[in-house]
Formats: structure tokens, C-alpha cells, sequence
């Protein structure tokens, strides 16, 4: 980070800026009664993804079927994904802010990129994101730093004055993976218990509480 502030940001999107919790629930149910298994709630499907669409499907109904699962899921997420989604309150204010200032911004998720676009499309958004990243556009899934690396050249700022946003430890260990300082916010798929005692350079309550830390705020201090 310069003087004066983080000059790029790589945002997750899922519990990050994204609370997408029940088009995923939607797409997943049938799934799981198809496989014979039972419904889950929107507050049990925060805590199963975060790594990945065959991941989720592995925990949903067990490693045996996992391709299958994700073709259903799939056909069936392209009707549920953007009527399931929106921004969290505050997002559009930050984004917005973080343009008027010239800040570069990506998206590094375990999300299917080619999902991620459709929804930031749908909200009018895609066009403020450099690059959006995702495991189906040949990238392996966070924590592996490809991602970052890729939104780091397509910003084409450096590792040390770009900062990671997301909402899991999972996003931390990426950060970590490539030199970037991570910022943890308890709005997604982990408890604040557990993104606090993952060390996080920055933890916030808020998408607006990160404003200061960016070229043209003001300072505030690192908890590292």
C-alpha cells in the first residue's frame, strides 16, 4: 500500500458483495431431491459453498455422483441466479465511491465465471470490473493464487498496493498465496469468530468501512 492508500482492489463476490444465498438454494433443492436427499435452508447453504461448484455438489449429495449434480445444478442456476441475487446494501456506495476515484476493481471467485458475468450484467454492474475470474475459464479454484495473479495483471497494479476482499479464510490464504493484504468482512459464508482468528491484515463490519484504506480516503490503521 502507498501513503496514501490501496490503489486496486480484488473483491470475492458470494457474501462479499454478492448475497446469492437463495438462487443458489433454489438451484440446489432439486438436485437434492432428485438424489433423494433432503432440501436445505438459505442459512445452511451459506456454510456450504465458498469452494467451488463441484465442491458444494460433493458435499450436497457425496463424491459418487458430483458430474451429474453439477449439470443439474447448472441448467437449473441459470433460472434461479439472477432473480436469487443482489448486492448487499452498501455496495453499489462503495463501487461507485472506488470509481469516482479511479480504482481498478476484479472479481476472483470459486463462482463459474460465466454465472458471475450473467448476475453483474443483470445488475448493471459488469462494466466497472477489469477482469472477472472464475474456475470454469481455466483457473483452479482459490486458494490457488492464479485468480488473484490474473486481476493483478489485468489491472496491472502490483501485489502491495492491491488489497483482497472477501469473506472467508479461504480468501485470506489466496491473498496470502500472492503478497496481497487481505481484508475479511462477516457478511458471507463464514463466522466473525472464525475470520477473526484467521488473522486478517483488515476486518471490517462493513463494504463502506473500507473506503479509508484506498487512494484518496483517509488512513486508518492495520490490525497486522
Amino acid at each position: 500500500m502507498s501513503a496514501d492508500g490501496f490503489r486496486a482492489v480484488v473483491f470475492d463476490l458470494d457474501g462479499t458483495l454478492l448475497d446469492s444465498y437463495e438462487g443458489i438454494r433454489a438451484a440446489l433443492n432439486p438436485v437434492l431431491v432428485h438424489f433423494g436427499k433432503e432440501p436445505v435452508t438459505v442459512d445452511q447453504v451459506r456454510f456450504m459453498v465458498g469452494e467451488g461448484l463441484p465442491r458444494l455438489i460433493e458435499k450436497a449429495i457425496g463424491p459418487e455422483m458430483v458430474e451429474e449434480g453439477v449439470r443439474l445444478f447448472r441448467e437449473r442456476y441459470r433460472e434461479t441466479a439472477l432473480s436469487g441475487s443482489a448486492l448487499f446494501h452498501d455496495a453499489e456506495e462503495v463501487m461507485t465511491e472506488l470509481g469516482q476515484r479511479g480504482i481498478p476493481m476484479s472479481i476472483a471467485s470459486n463462482k463459474p465465471a460465466l454465472f458471475s458475468r450473467q448476475i453483474l450484467e443483470s445488475l448493471g454492474i459488469a462494466s466497472r470490473f477489469v477482469f472477472v475470474g472464475g474456475p470454469d475459464i481455466g483457473f483452479a479454484p482459490k486458494p490457488d493464487p492464479g485468480m488473484a495473479l490474473a486481476a493483478l495483471a489485468a489491472m496491472r497494479t502490483t501485489a502491495q498496493e492491491t488489497l483482497f476482499v472477501g469473506d472467508m479464510p479461504i480468501d485470506l490464504q489466496t491473498a496470502r498465496a500472492v503478497g496481497m493484504r487481505c481484508a475479511l468482512i462477516p457478511t458471507g459464508s463464514s463466522l466473525r469468530e472464525e475470520l477473526e482468528a484467521a488473522r486478517p491484515e483488515y476486518f471490517v463490519d462493513s463494504l463502506a468501512s473500507l473506503l479509508p484504506l484506498f487512494a484518496g480516503g483517509s488512513a486508518v490503521e492495520s490490525r497486522a
